[in-house]
């Protein structure tokens, strides 16, 4: 093998080298913002179920139940502070 045919599997070896480590740059970049949103998503339901929950016990709601499984032994609601 001479000099030149050497040097021009190295290149071509580098040139595919690089566009490799071009797509998984992309690919990550693309992949990253992705789950960046899903937890975005995630977080936003979090805190609106979190906020809906905590206005319901801190007065701003009422709160509804019957039975032993609505929170209570006779039923009914209780409208106000939950403590």
């Amino acid at each position: 093998m001479d000099k030149r045919i050497k040097g021009q599997s190295i290149l071509e070896y580098t040139i595919i080298l690089a566009a490799i480590i071009a797509a998984i740059i992309v690919g990550a970049r693309v992949i990253g913002q992705r789950v960046q949103g899903s937890f975005d998503q995630a977080g936003n339901v979090i805190s609106t179920a979190a906020n809906d929950f905590s206005s319901v016990y801190n007065g701003s709601g009422s709160t509804t139940g019957g039975g032993t499984t609505g929170g209570g032994t006779t039923g009914g609601g209780t409208t106000g502070s939950w403590q």
